[in-house]
C-alpha cells in the first residue's frame, strides 16, 4: 500500500527495520507517527549542518538564507532545540548580514560531544522550535547521553 501526502503513516508494527541507532532490529518495531508533515500536510522546513571547528569553537551556525526566506517573520530572538533524548535547549537567534545565526550552542555541543564531521539535522516546527537529530561521522544517529537536564 502506498502512502500519499494526505494519509498518515501506519503505526502498525513492522519487522526487519533499523532502529534509531543504526542497528538492525529483527523484532517488531513501532514506527513514529511523525510522518514529516505539519498539521496542514506540508513538510516541515529542514536543513542540516556538517559541523566544523569554527562552529564548535564559536558556538554559532548560520540558518540557510533560503530557509529564512521561506519562514518569513516566524523567527524570534530565541529558539528552542528539542533532541530525541527529550531535552530542550534554549538558544539565541541573531540577525546579521548573513541572515540568521543560531547562537549559544557551546553547552549543547559539549553535552552531546559534538565533533568536526558530525551532522546536525534541524527540522523546523514553528514558533522558533527546531527538532534536532545528531549523526556521528559514520552517518548513524548518536547514542544520546543519559543524565540530568541542561
Amino acid at each position: 500500500m502506498a502512502i500519499t501526502r494526505n494519509q498518515k503513516a501506519s503505526t502498525t508494527p513492522r519487522r526487519n527495520q533499523f532502529n534509531s541507532h543504526g542497528n538492525f532490529a529483527t523484532s517488531a518495531a513501532i514506527l513514529p507517527d511523525d510522518d514529516g508533515t505539519n498539521e496542514i500536510g506540508r513538510r516541515h522546513p529542514q536543513f542540516f549542518q556538517i559541523m566544523h571547528n569554527a562552529i564548535i569553537q564559536d558556538g554559532y551556525l548560520i540558518i540557510p538564507p533560503k530557509l529564512v526566506a521561506k519562514l518569513g517573520g516566524d523567527l524570534s530572538h530565541h529558539a528552542t532545540l528539542k533532541v530525541p533524548d527529550g531535552l530542550t535547549w534554549d538558544v539565541k537567534l541573531k540577525r546579521d548580514s548573513n541572515g540568521f545565526q543560531i547562537g549559544r550552542l557551546v553547552p549543547f555541543l559539549e553535552y552531546y560531544s559534538t565533533r568536526a564531521g558530525h551532522l546536525l539535522l534541524f527540522k523546523y516546527h514553528g514558533d522558533s522550535r527546531f527538532h534536532v537529530i545528531i549523526l556521528d561521522i559514520s552517518a548513524c544517529e548518536i547514542e544520546y547521553p543519559v543524565g540530568c537536564n541542561n
